[in-house]
């Protein structure tokens, strides 16, 4: 889920990621508790709150191009990357991988966390995250 907020610093409007727990502002450098910020705007789809944000500031872009060969594992890559928490991390890599897939593999969750695959498969079935839909091959 992504959302529009203003910074409490210096009230520049930006898109963050609401599952993060804090954020910090690229433009000043004030951290803020995500949970305690107001919201202005928010949708699953990072590119509509993009072309929301795009329309409340009055920008206009000459030509919308959408690259079709962005590779949308890097995209996960770098969440899973900046993610602390490891149930929050679990979450976004069950997630992102149906999304991707539809069914994921052992291999598939060791690409985004080398050495630990086989851990986050057990926990995310624990957690009841997952399910195995054939021997192997998982979907949230």
């Amino acid at each position: 889920m992504y959302g529009i907020i203003s910074c409490s610093g210096c009230r520049r409007k930006r898109i963050i990621d609401l599952y993060d727990k804090s954020t910090k502002c690229p433009y000043c450098g004030a951290v803020a508790v995500t949970k305690d910020m107001n919201i202005l705007y928010r949708d699953e789809d990072q590119n509509v709150v993009r072309d929301a944000l795009e329309a409340s500031s009055g920008f206009v872009p000459e030509k919308k191009h959408i690259d079709e060969n962005i590779d949308p594992m890097s995209s996960l890559e770098y969440k899973v990357e900046h993610t602390s928490d490891t149930k929050e991390k679990m979450r976004i890599i069950a997630e992102g991988l149906t999304r991707i897939k539809g069914t994921f593999t052992e291999e598939d969750v060791e690409s985004l966390v080398p050495g630990k695959g086989e851990k986050y498969i057990k926990a995310m079935l624990t957690e009841c995250m997952i399910y195995e839909t054939k021997y192997g091959h998982y979907k949230m």
